[in-house]
């Protein structure tokens, strides 16, 4: 299963330690005499690198011998009709043209993607194909009950984390319990599937998704199950019959992009920013696997109901339904605010607008979505290496409440929340209700209370104590802007209780919850 991390706080060039993971700003072998790109230069390469994570490029690993995957495949989908829209011409600021020459290494132009035609609000940032390339994640078995679905029925699906490495995930609400003789933490999404991340130690961490199953059972599984050589091994748990707690094996995929909405292969991406929002959408074109396809919406999204959609959004669904599209609305888990919009073609292909943005957009945009002509499409990858030119538009900084000496920190922008550290990292809603509260985000290995507190309450100081630590003192929660709204993040010892007490401004006692 490959996971899809939120982008780096600094990955927008906000940080002076690093501009991405293990590149420093005066590392050798970099020109630093060349004049500063502009954040909306950056802001394009990040959306590049988003391309690549909603196909599970870049947490994957191709043709791991280890996992022992399969090379990549040279099949070449069947072209669709194309639609031509035109496009200006590349920035001859930005760097030499390759408009005749060969494209770099990073950039194919094989198979054409979807471009948005006659769209205002969205620009166009970039553009690849990935034709030839099958990238090889981690294992996801699945065992399911005929007709289970997210919310009905018995499924379960075993995912491994190998390539995650030493990344152990924030879960909000999580709560720490034993597998045998291996830790894990086991949590509920909002639909009451059940989570259980298991940590053998020596081996492989490895992840249990459950509808309809009893915590007791899971936990006997979870002491069970074991990682081999590119496959789980159930040993006793698995019957004569083949079953697995009465469920049939209901396939395996290497290929199911958990943290994505996409399934199967990625064959090309498009990614367009909204100058005025610094809102971008990704548009992927990929081929579309059954067994992908179900594991990716069973653990990794829920579908939104249309009647739950405004009277404008059900409208856009209906107009999309006479152009022959039926497209499905479908919001992520574990990202906040990350939506989709998906269809399948006739020709076994898949096209999905995904994004930090609200689905009614997502729908706004679908309606300009077509299939670009070939001469189109190798125009706007060359666009893509000569750089787009963006008009440049600072980015709001994000607000920065809590560091600790355990090189973490947690910033608010917008209204998310993020904690950042070297081996771990969350992002929730910041959209706290009226008073003061609390939450905890924690690791196998880490845990960080959130107090949040709002205007009139007067709660503005935390004091967070636990066995055997020494007395802690007061904590200030910070303004959110100009909101009114205060909150910080305090770092605590996973294996120990806690408790909180309140105070003012002033050092004096007030109302609070304490855990």
């Amino acid at each position: 299963m490959i996971e899809f991390l939120p982008p780096r706080r600094d990955a927008f060039g906000t940080s002076d330690a690093a501009d991405f993971e293990g590149i420093d700003d005066g590392d050798a072998g970099w020109d630093d005499d060349e004049p500063p790109r502009s954040r909306w230069l950056t802001a394009v390469a990040v959306c590049g690198v988003t391309a690549l994570l909603a196909g599970g490029v870049l947490a994957a690993a191709p043709w791991s011998a280890d996992e022992q995957a399969a090379p990549p495949t040279t099949d070449r989908p069947t072209p669709t009709t194309a639609t031509s829209v035109p496009i200006g011409p590349a920035d001859p600021s930005i760097g030499p043209s390759i408009a005749d020459g060969p494209l770099p290494d990073w950039l194919d132009d094989g198979v054409a993607g979807y471009v948005l035609q006659d769209e205002d609000d969205f620009t166009f940032a970039y553009a690849s194909s990935y034709e030839g390339i099958r990238w090889e994640g981690d294992v996801v078995d699945l065992w399911a009950e005929p007709g289970a679905e997210r919310t009905t029925g018995r499924w379960l699906a075993v995912s491994s984390l190998r390539s995650s490495g030493e990344y152990h995930p924030l879960v909000a609400d999580a709560t720490p319990v034993a597998a045998g003789d291996a830790d894990a933490l086991v949590w509920s999404d909002v639909d009451g599937v059940v989570n259980l991340l298991v940590d053998p130690g020596t081996r492989s961490r490895f992840r249990l998704t459950a509808h309809g199953i009893e915590l007791g059972d899971l936990l006997t599984w979870a002491a069970t199950v074991r990682f081999g050589t590119g496959a789980f091994e159930y040993g006793d748990l698995v019957g004569a019959d083949g079953l697995l707690g009465g469920m049939s094996p209901a396939g395996t995929s290497r290929t199911a992009w958990s943290g994505s909405f996409v399934d199967g292969q990625l064959l090309a991406s498009t990614q367009y920013i909204r100058p005025r929002t610094n809102e971008f959408v990704d548009i992927s074109f990929s081929t579309s696997d059954p067994v992908d396809r179900r594991i990716v919406d069973l653990i990794g999204s829920t579908r939104v109901d249309p009647d739950t959609l405004d009277r404008a959004s059900r409208a856009r669904l209906d107009q999309l339904e006479r152009l022959g599209i039926v497209p499905q609305v479908r919001s992520h888990l574990w990202l906040s605010g990350w939506n989709a919009v998906r269809w399948d073609s006739v020709d076994g292909t898949t096209v999905t607008l995904q994004g930090p943005v609200e689905a009614p957009v997502l729908l706004d945009l679908a309606v300009h979505a077509v299939r670009a002509a070939p001469r189109q499409w190798e125009a706007l990858v060359r666009t893509t290496a000569n750089g787009v030119g963006i008009p440049a538009r600072e980015f709001d900084q994000p607000t920065v409440i809590a560091q600790g000496p355990e090189m973490w920190e947690a910033v608010v922008d917008g209204d998310r929340l993020s904690i950042y550290g070297p081996s771990y990292d969350a992002t929730v809603e910041l959209a706290p209700e009226s008073g003061p509260q609390l939450r905890v985000l924690r690791s196998l290995g880490h845990a960080f209370v959130i107090a949040t507190n709002t205007w009139p309450e007067t709660g503005r100081q935390i004091v967070v104590s636990q066995p055997g630590s020494p007395a802690a003192a007061p904590v200030r929660l910070e303004q959110i802007g100009d909101r009114p709204v205060y909150a910080t993040v305090v770092a605590i010892d996973p294996d120990e209780s806690f408790t909180v007490r309140w105070l003012d401004a002033a050092d004096a006692p007030v109302e609070g919850p304490a855990s």
